[in-house]
Parts: C-alpha cells; sequence; structure tokens
C-alpha cells in the first residue's frame, strides 16, 4: 500500500499536462510498474530470481537449500523398487502354491489368469468341454484356499490394495467407501481364521 502511495507522488511530481496524455493514464503506468516490482512479476510472468542451493541454512554450515529439496524422481524410484520386490514375492509364493495343486489344475489356472485365455480356449486345449474346464478351475482355487496356501499368502493380504470399484455410484450401492469395505473383509477373514 505505501508502495503504491508513493507510486502516487511521483506520478504528481512528473506528470506533464501540456504532452497531452490524460493524469489516470500516467497514474496507472506508474502504480503497476510498482506492482510488478513488488511480487517479482513483468508483463504477467513470474521472475525467477536465480539462488545457488549451495547456501547454508543453518548456523553450522551442515545444511543447504538443496538439501531441504524433496526430491520426487527418487520417491518414484523408490515406491517403482519397492512395488516390483512384493511382486516378485507375491508371485513366487503363488507358484509355491501352484505346485500344490494337481497337474490339469494347475495347467488350467495358469492359462485361465496368467495367460488370459478363455475357457473355450482352455477347453479346446485340453480337448474336453467348458463344463469340465470350469469345474477343473473351480477344484483349484478351492485348493488354493487350503490351510498352508493361505499361510503362504496371508503376508501379502495386507498390502493388497482394491483399486477398481471406488466411485459414487459404488458407494452409493454398496452402502460404505473402499477403505470401510476393506477393514470388513479383513475383519471377516481374521475371524475365520
Amino acid at each position: 500500500m505505501q508502495s503504491c502511495f508513493l507510486a502516487l507522488s511521483r506520478a504528481v511530481d512528473q506528470y506533464q499536462p501540456e504532452k497531452g496524455y490524460q493524469f489516470t493514464s500516467y497514474l496507472t503506468n506508474h502504480v503497476l510498474t510498482v506492482i510488478h516490482e513488488q511480487f517479482g512479476t513483468r508483463n504477467g510472468k513470474k521472475q525467477i530470481l536465480a539462488i545457488s542451493g549451495d547456501i547454508p541454512i543453518s548456523e553450522d554450515n551442515e545444511s543447504t537449500i538443496l538439501e531441504q529439496i524433496p526430491d520426487g524422481g527418487a520417491a518414484l524410484a523408490f515406491e517403482s523398487a519397492e512395488d516390483t520386490c512384493f511382486q516378485e514375492q507375491l508371485h513366487n509364493a503363488l507358484e509355491e502354491c501352484l505346485k500344490t495343486l494337481p497337474d490339469d489344475q494347475e495347467k488350467a489356472i495358469r492359462e485361465r489368469y496368467y495367460q488370459g485365455h478363455t475357457v473355450e480356449e482352455i477347453a479346446q486345449r485340453m480337448d474336453t468341454d467348458r463344463k469340465a474346464v470350469r469345474n477343473t478351475i473351480a477344484r483349484g482355487l478351492l485348493g488354493l484356499r487350503k490351510p498352508i496356501n493361505r499361510k503362504r499368502l496371508r503376508p501379502f493380504l495386507d498390502e493388497i490394495r482394491f483399486p477398481y470399484h471406488v466411485g459414487v455410484a459404488t458407494f452409493q450401492s454398496v452402502g460404505g467407501s473402499q477403505p470401510e469395505r476393506y477393514a470388513e473383509a479383513m475383519q471377516r477373514l481374521h475371524a475365520i481364521s
């Protein structure tokens, strides 16, 4: 506010009516110049002040400005490495669980869920009908729920998130949010075991 008052007094001192300009035009120019100087903008663009990242910010000169800026790329790389490790461990645990199944059930589950084949395609490969393939897959899934396999997979359960069906329509139809549904599922699971 004081800067604008100083701009007004400068405009009054320097105004020359004989040049034919209106005072308001002259005043506007001075006030806008002061405002842009105060906010570090020129022509609507923010001016970036160049400062060294090596400037110490503590009295012991051990911490610098650059050290205080979070590195988003490092966090992203860490999350990516953590996800990769989790996926590998989960994959290995699932492989161990699949080895407990009879060969036909293991093969049907691998083709259906790992390779994404349809029941029809699996039936053609196994030279059987769709109903038999559905039954084989169902028996295999039941086998994966055996206590020995549940014990192998339990450590991964808390880390698995349910990213789908979390919108407003789902909330209205189900009557709860995704975290609430997850918590309820976890309570039911712990009550069973």
